[in-house]
């Protein structure tokens, strides 16, 4: 079969109710909403703030590519971030 055959056939079985091939099955993305993004954002700032860590700990690579491996839609905040507000807001719940 030719490609433009294959997809044809495989268009016909999902019209018909088939389940699709694993070919064509939906990718999953990982997603984040804004609240969980924020809550993670503050948590590590608090981190940073109670264990005398760096702010620059979230851009070195190796940090990145473990939070990466955890949720690939995650962006750690940068050191400038967790510096400014991140950092007021962990010491004002601190209080």
């Amino acid at each position: 079969m030719h490609e433009h055959e294959l997809y044809e056939y495989a268009a016909n079985k999902v019209k018909l109710g088939k389940q699709p091939t694993p070919s064509q099955e939906t990718i999953a993305f990982h997603t984040m909403s804004k609240a969980q993004h924020d809550a993670l954002d503050e948590d590590f700032a608090a981190v940073c703030d109670e264990e005398g860590l760096p702010f620059s700990l979230f851009e070195s690579p190796a940090m990145k590519q473990a939070l990466r491996r955890l949720n690939p839609a995650y962006k750690p905040p940068t050191r400038h971030k967790i510096a400014g507000p991140l950092l007021e807001k962990a010491y004002f719940f601190k209080s």
